[in-house]
């Protein structure tokens, strides 16, 4: 830290007080439900994906004259991009398509090219595009003359314009792990004239189903980026001020990785510490040269992980994230105290504090504006809205018609981004635009007069009950994705099942489907995409199971209604005997209608019938825990077997995510 004094000596002589409190008006928490900010809409998803057909052919006769061509160096995504492309095409043509790299090539009207990411063919095809529009992960898939440039903003961009080459081409859509359509015995299909631009309504989006961040495959194919934005803030730094990987890091809760209590290098700030509990102070106790000292010492923490994770090896790696642990510790000190009553909200501090961080990083940026090792453009800076801070420090204002901040200290500066969580703000098995949703929908946009720029942490599961069926689908749907998009929002993460590894029950496949498909381009109609993920996942059998979902859905409503449970969903109560038998006899229905592919077709009858066990066992569970009394010993004894062996076979892990007990090996192993 003795590096940056100077810079902080500098910065500190232009800085008046931030917790100068005087001029503040407090906040009468007077509210007014909007049930659609218009005025916040922000939208600027691109979906044209216009392609024509042409005299010429991609395949003719079996046979491709096309060869396709890459960057002699390329990146992991860069191949895998590469590698997916020759996977599919052989898929539905049965080609092995030759492959060629950049060195040397021209583009000629005659040449009979598929080019992928900018490489140095696609430099010589004068193709003029604003690359910045496309976003990270927007692509654009271009054909002139006879040939076809495949390009992405970023790689991960290119690579989904791979997928949506093999979409337009051969109508390809993946669905699941083991469940994916492609047109195939291809053996005559006419080039098209591409001419596609496709850039997602909300830049990044992410989710932590277990089961599919594990399959590195699947999890690109949805198009769900599972892996991280976020640049990882290590407890310590080596002597030439880069991060010591080494020491514990973090990409969230990380705020004391940035200013570990223990560390001996700070133990002569005791004011940055709050008073009780795992928490900072984000006003230094009222002291402005800690308060300070206090930020440059985080954006150094920043710098640091900049410099040794180079855009080189991370260009994924745009963001950084200063959030609070996972707990609601707030300081109490008088300084904080004050300020939360004349602000109306902890948050306050933290606007204030991350706000000051950003001003040092901005400097370090600029500073290093021409490193290209080091530098991102656009790099944002993010906070947690989380717990104890997830309340927004704003108010209604009648005469702009809008939410304004409680005061103008709290807009966050460009480059900074609130990460609201919206834990027990939103009611998943209700529409966005229910009553029981208005303070939810208050605090979005609360925080977006705050935060020009929204990324958002939402939930879609039951942490205690991960295998009884939870009803987001009222939700999380195109009407409820495109809210979120309306915020301007940069980054959407659906939190969920993250220690389920193996096969995930009650429907969540298709959560993540829907998922990966609207977050994309929230335009598209829901119940369309339903019914083809059930016709892909279910062939013969699709009408059975689309009606057990809705009956899982009506049952779950009516419980939901008349109990209001929280966490109690394993109650007795809330599921009758009968209801349970009902859907075990749609599971047999269900398994009676594909009992032909057996003989038929073997291997799509073991698929098919590993999708509909995927979802029996949660009523199995259900069974077993709530209501085994209703069966005779003989079928109780059968139920377990049954259930123990399903389990096993698709490596169910977890029946709740609570340490330690949730372990379903251990309750299968208990049968």
């Amino acid at each position: 830290m003795k590096k940056s004094f100077i810079k902080f000596i500098c910065i500190l002589l232009a800085t008046i007080s931030c917790f100068s409190l005087s001029g503040c008006k407090k906040n009468n928490g007077d509210v007014k439900t909007i049930a659609k900010p218009e005025n916040k809409s922000t939208l600027e998803g691109v979906h044209n994906l216009n392609f024509t057909e042409t005299a010429d052919y991609l395949v003719k006769n079996g046979k491709t004259d096309y060869v396709l061509v890459v960057k002699a160096r390329m990146t992991d995504i860069e191949k895998t991009a590469k590698n997916e492309f020759k996977t599919l095409f052989k898929q539905a043509t049965g080609i092995n398509i030759p492959e060629a790299v950049d060195t040397g090539l021209t583009h000629t009207s005659s040449a009979k090219y598929i080019s992928i990411g900018e490489n140095e063919l696609f430099k010589t095809a004068d193709i003029t595009f604003d690359k910045s529009s496309l976003t990270e992960d927007g692509l654009r898939i271009i054909t002139k003359d006879k040939s076809v440039y495949i390009i992405g903003g970023g790689q991960y961009g290119t690579l989904y314009a791979v997928y949506d080459f093999m979409q337009l081409t051969f109508n390809y859509e993946q669905y699941y792990l083991d469940c994916m359509e492609i047109d195939t015995n291809v053996t005559e299909k006419k080039l098209y004239n591409y001419d596609v631009t496709d850039i997602p309504d909300i830049l990044r989006r992410s989710t932590n189903y277990g089961f599919l961040t594990q399959d590195f495959k699947n999890r690109l194919r949805m198009p769900l980026y599972s892996g991280s934005y976020l640049l990882p803030i290590h407890e310590k730094m080596t002597s030439d001020g880069k991060a010591d990987r080494t020491s514990p890091s973090a990409t969230v809760h990380n705020s004391s990785k940035y200013l570990p209590r223990t560390d001996p290098e700070y133990s002569g700030h005791s004011e940055w510490f709050g008073d009780a509990g795992d928490v900072l102070c984000y006003t230094a106790h009222g002291d402005e040269r800690e308060f300070n000292l206090m930020a440059l010492a985080c954006a150094e923490k920043i710098e640091a992980s900049l410099m040794t994770y180079t855009t080189d090896l991370y260009p994924n790696m745009n963001a950084v994230s200063l959030t609070v642990e996972d707990n609601n510790d707030t300081c109490s000190c008088d300084t904080c105290s004050k300020a939360v009553a004349e602000y109306g909200s902890p948050a306050a501090t933290l606007i204030i504090f991350i706000n000051k961080v950003n001003e040092y990083l901005r400097v370090w940026l600029e500073e290093n504006k021409d490193n290209a090792l080091y530098y991102r453009d656009d790099f944002e800076l993010v906070f947690f809205a989380y717990n104890s801070f997830a309340i927004a420090p704003a108010k209604w204002d009648d005469a702009q018609n809008a939410y304004v901040p409680n005061a103008p200290e709290l807009k966050l500066d460009k480059g900074v981004s609130v990460w609201l969580a919206l834990m027990n703000m939103l009611e998943e098995e209700l529409n966005m635009y229910h009553e029981k949703n208005d303070n939810g929908r208050i605090q979005i946009a609360k925080w977006a007069s705050i935060s020009d720029t929204m990324w958002f942490w939402t939930y879609s599961t039951n942490f205690q009950n991960y295998l009884y069926f939870h009803d987001g689908f009222s939700l999380f749907n195109a009407e409820g994705y495109k809210y979120f998009a309306s915020f301007n929002a940069t980054y959407y993460y659906q939190n969920s099942q993250s220690y389920q590894t193996g096969a995930s029950t009650g429907f969540n496949a298709l959560s993540i489907y829907l998922q990966s498909k609207l977050t994309w381009n929230t335009s598209l109609n829901t119940e369309e995409l339903v019914d083809r993920f059930m016709n892909a996942m279910y062939k013969d059998t699709a009408p059975i199971m689309k009606n057990m979902l809705e009956s899982m859905r009506l049952h779950n409503a009516k419980y939901k209604k008349e109990t209001e449970y929280v966490s109690s969903v394993a109650n007795p109560m809330n599921f009758p005997y009968a209801t349970l038998k009902s859907w075990f006899d749609m599971f047999d229905e269900a398994l009676s209608a594909i009992e032909f592919y057996k003989t038929a077709d073997p291997a799509a009858y073991e698929t098919l019938k590993t999708h509909i066990d995927i979802e029996w066992i949660f009523p199995a569970y259900a069974t077993l825990q709530l209501r085994s009394d209703y069966l005779t010993e003989d079928k109780l004894s059968a139920l377990k077997a049954r259930l123990k062996e399903t389990g096993l076979r698709l490596g169910v892990s977890r029946f709740k995510e609570i340490e330690p007990d949730g372990a379903f090996t251990d309750y299968l192993n208990s049968l």
